[in-house]
């Protein structure tokens, strides 16, 4: 992922959203599949439109070899706090 392994979404105003779209990419020597199989994202973070890989995002299940796509996240507290999720692939 474009952002290296972490990335802060920095201050959100509870009941707001910040939206990120990160690119994914394949430098590997074969297909990555079962994109998006473990897709689901813990409270406060989520898809934006709901839903893998997000709306304008372009991954699909399956990412080629030299080939890179984008999901788009969102992060929207409901409260205040430190909140932390993983997005697995």
């Amino acid at each position: 992922i474009d952002s290296g392994p972490t990335y802060d979404f920095g201050t959100v105003t509870v009941n707001s959203a910040g939206t990120r779209v990160f690119t994914v990419s394949n430098s590997g020597g074969v297909a990555a599949t079962a994109l998006g199989d473990n897709a689901a994202l813990a409270t406060p973070f989520n898809y934006v439109g709901g839903s893998y890989p997000g709306t304008g995002g372009t991954c699909g299940i399956t990412l080629s070899a030299g080939f890179s796509c984008t999901i788009n996240l969102e992060f929207a507290p409901v409260g205040s706090g430190a909140f932390v999720d993983t997005v697995v692939l």
